[in-house]
């Protein structure tokens, strides 16, 4: 029987764990591998749910081999077919987990979730690390057109109150903590605060402009949303990044920096890659609000993978193919958006005031750009 993260951080952890000690970090790495008949139990026990689920809900699973998943369009329309309640979305997403975790490990790694915990009004960052299974995520209806006869779209959502009390460990860095964390905190914090300024500032749903100041000239870019910059706060304190100690500069890199910045976050699949990699630790970075993983291609893969005879094989194509994701959480801003920005009620006017008002109150680390 394959360990589970939440046996591992049982036995390594005592209310936290030390992601910056490499002893802890290489017990992960004790674990005895599934074999391939294992995995296709895995495959065969997701596939059969899906079966169940066609004969209870009409013929829709042979959609899925014409299917366009480049389109949300066709796969949400897909779904809501597919799935018609929060108890069916439950057992299906149950089988997507174990077969996830199972062929992670197979490959010899592990998946571990990490919840970022933003304070919305500071952005005080608590980090916890627990178990890719149902009970973190809250099922619900979403995505619902005014027609009453839509079907209704049921996905499921991270909330902090459920990561928390649901078999979860705070995650820390010791090592960092002694050499540069604060740095980051600092970082984040300003580039939260900016971030808040700019959806207060300029309507556009989740997305927001962020800003830094160049010697007299201002720079800066869209950005997705929140989950991007919780996803590059996982990625620095995992790499220990020490940022420079003024703050325009650090906003910058903390934005536009292509290894582990906001521009580094892609729409790859997290099936076989963790947004951020740590040893044989593949993390998955999920925030408020964030989505499981999406269920219909991967019942496709473990289609797939039933068919052929070499397990070990079709998972590393499958590994590879899943690694192309796109950047997508970071944009250059257009003529059009700078003119919104630099315009009598802009963000520009309100991000200089900031500047001008706050003056050197970041501490010993890190200081606010001076002329």
């Amino acid at each position: 029987m394959r360990s589970s993260i939440k046996e591992d951080l049982e036995k390594i952890s005592k209310g936290a764990l030390d992601i910056g000690n490499q002893a802890v970090v290489s017990e992960f790495a004790n674990f005895i591998r599934p074999t391939s008949e294992q995995v296709r139990a895995a495959a065969m026990s997701l596939v059969n749910e899906a079966k169940a689920l066609k004969v209870k809900n009409g013929s829709v699973l042979e959609q899925m081999n014409s299917l366009n998943y480049d389109s949300e369009y066709d796969v949400l329309n897909f779904s809501k077919k597919f799935i018609r309640s929060q108890r069916e979305y439950l057992d299906i997403m149950e089988k997507v987990y174990d077969f996830q975790n199972v062929i992670n490990e197979f490959l010899g790694q592990k998946v571990l979730m990490t919840y970022v915990a933003i304070s919305p009004t500071t952005g005080k960052v608590n980090l916890y690390g627990f178990e890719a299974d149902i009970s973190h995520i809250r099922p619900e209806e979403a995505a619902r057109s005014k027609s009453k006869n839509d079907d209704p779209n049921i996905v499921g959502r991270y909330s902090q109150q459920g990561v928390i009390k649901r078999n979860s460990v705070e995650l820390i860095n010791t090592k960092y903590a002694e050499n540069g964390k604060k740095t980051l905190d600092d970082t984040f914090q300003e580039t939260w605060q900016r971030f808040r300024i700019s959806r207060a500032k300029h309507k556009m749903g989740g997305a927001a402009y962020i800003l830094w100041k160049e010697g007299n000239n201002w720079d800066g870019r869209w950005i997705s949303g929140a989950g991007p910059l919780g996803e590059a706060y996982v990625a620095f304190f995992i790499n220990e990044y020490v940022f420079p100690k003024q703050i325009e500069k650090a906003v910058k890199t903390y934005i536009t920096d292509e290894k582990v910045g906001v521009a580094a976050v892609d729409n790859a699949s997290g099936l076989l890659k963790g947004d951020v990699e740590k040893g044989v630790l593949q993390l998955g970075v999920k925030a408020k609000g964030a989505q499981a993983l999406g269920y219909t291609e991967i019942i496709k893969y473990a289609e797939e993978l039933l068919k052929e005879t070499n397990v070990e094989t079709y998972l590393q194509s499958l590994k590879e193919k899943l690694d192309k994701g796109t950047p997508n959480a970071v944009k250059e801003l257009t003529e059009f958006q700078w003119n919104e920005i630099e315009g009598p009620n802009g963000l520009l006017t309100t991000l200089e005031n900031r500047i001008n008002k706050i003056g050197n109150q970041f501490g010993d680390s890190i200081v606010i750009y001076k002329e």
